[in-house]
């Protein structure tokens, strides 16, 4: 599995990419790379002939998870945010948003980062704990 996880890895960083814009078009490629990426580990975790069983299934999954918290996320920090959630690189607060057609007077604000890192965070827990517990229950 030391290779092969890699092409996971780079759709997981493009479908990350979702945060720092706000274009219309951001969705289609980014969700169907990702069940494209489910797909894959799903057939890749068949062909597998490893003991670890489900790797292949949980690093195909996080595309999606990161969409589905994406999404969760957005529509909680909005309200406190007032404006569309970023999700900061090296900006500080109050700087100004480097993302893609966002409004050009939006400053970056603590709950951006808050979300921030909430996001980063939460798929990586989920996939740990769903790894863990579909290898125990299915020994």
């Amino acid at each position: 599995m030391h290779f092969s996880i890699i092409p996971f890895l780079l759709v997981s960083g493009y479908v990350v990419t979702i945060s720092r814009s706000m274009l219309n078009e951001r969705y289609k490629k980014r969700l169907i790379l990702s069940v494209v990426s489910l797909i894959l580990g799903i057939v890749f975790e068949i062909f597998s002939k490893e003991e670890k069983r489900f790797s292949y299934i949980v690093f195909g999954l996080l595309p999606l998870l990161y969409l589905f918290y994406y999404e969760i996320l957005r529509i909680i920090f909005m309200p406190l945010i007032g404006k569309f959630p970023y999700l900061p690189y090296r900006e500080k607060i109050g700087a100004k948003v480097l993302g893609y057609d966002y409004p050009k007077n939006r400053k970056v604000k603590l709950a951006d980062y808050i979300f921030g890192m909430t996001l980063i965070f939460l798929p990586l827990i989920t996939m740990l704990f769903l790894g863990i517990l579909l290898n125990n229950y299915f020994k």
